[in-house]
């Protein structure tokens, strides 16, 4: 995905060739106002959210304000605040070919040559939490294979593309249906992927799925029929995916029990602290 970038009495935007001239200029001129609106997050608050119309549906605005201590780190260090590698690592995963959070610009405003404030703005995707999409519906062992294997080839395909997803839960997938009936999976939170300098270790992609394991082993997950074999499945198709050849029980047994592990420590670490698991 090719970009443009220009800048305007210390702010600068840089978008996607799909966004026109005339709507990068608009939104300079309107983008601090766009969290006032009603609906938005309330002021103050680091991180919030916003909706901005699209010829063709809309975009999802996240706004981060850095402290200026903060702003001083990362001038003195040369690197950049975490809006923009989450846009850069949003146009890695589209060139891969990953189903994730599109991104169509980024916003930043300078003071004395720091980044302050930043917006990062990202295509609205028309698909359903997965733990809403379970428990919306009486998932038949056809149709939860089915989901199984198109969540095993989306993380794949992140694997593939070197990026490690720090968190990756049931509220950062979504499930849209494709209008053949097909299951496409977006994975969204760009800020808490990382792209590594090489392939995922196997390490990385059992922790990646151990916190996959927490949200399908909640309870009213679990309740709704996902359950042991299911997951079993999933990490076959998964290691299938990734391999030459389809793997072997000893390879899925090891590989089962090292993230199911990793998943109940984090669930009793959930417990003790009181915190909701999903």
């Amino acid at each position: 995905m090719k970009t443009y970038t220009f800048h305007r009495a210390g702010v600068g935007i840089t978008c996607v060739e799909s966004i026109s001239r005339d709507v990068a200029h608009r939104w300079l001129d309107e983008h601090s106002g766009w969290f006032d609106a009603p609906g938005a997050d309330p002021p103050g608050r680091q991180g919030r959210l916003a909706r901005i119309p699209l010829e063709n549906g809309e975009a999802i605005v996240k706004r981060g304000a850095l402290s200026f201590s903060k702003s001083v780190l990362l001038a003195l260090a040369g690197r950049s605040a975490r809006s923009r590698k989450a846009f850069e690592l949003g146009l890695h995963l589209a060139r891969k070919g990953v189903h994730a959070a599109r991104p169509l610009a980024l916003i930043e405003e300078r003071r004395w040559g720091m980044i302050r404030v930043s917006c990062l703005a990202l295509e609205a995707i028309d698909a359903t939490p997965l733990r809403a999409f379970i428990l919306s519906r009486m998932l038949d062992t056809r149709e939860k294979r089915k989901l199984a294997r198109a969540i095993a080839t989306e993380v794949a395909k992140l694997h593939a593309a070197n990026v490690h997803q720090r968190d990756l839960k049931a509220p950062n997938i979504l499930v849209a249906e494709t209008g053949r009936g097909d299951l496409e999976i977006h994975l969204i939170d760009l800020e808490g992927m990382r792209l590594l300098p090489s392939s995922p270790s196997y390490r990385v992609r059992l922790r990646d799925f151990a916190r996959l394991a927490v949200s399908l082993r909640e309870d009213s997950v679990a309740a709704a029929g996902v359950d042991a074999d299911d997951l079993r499945f999933l990490v076959e198709s998964y290691l299938e995916l990734t391999s030459e050849a389809p793997p072997i029980k000893e390879e899925v047994d090891r590989f089962l029990s090292g993230a199911l592990r990793w998943a109940r420590k984090k669930e009793a670490r959930n417990r003790r602290r009181d915190r909701v698991i999903r």
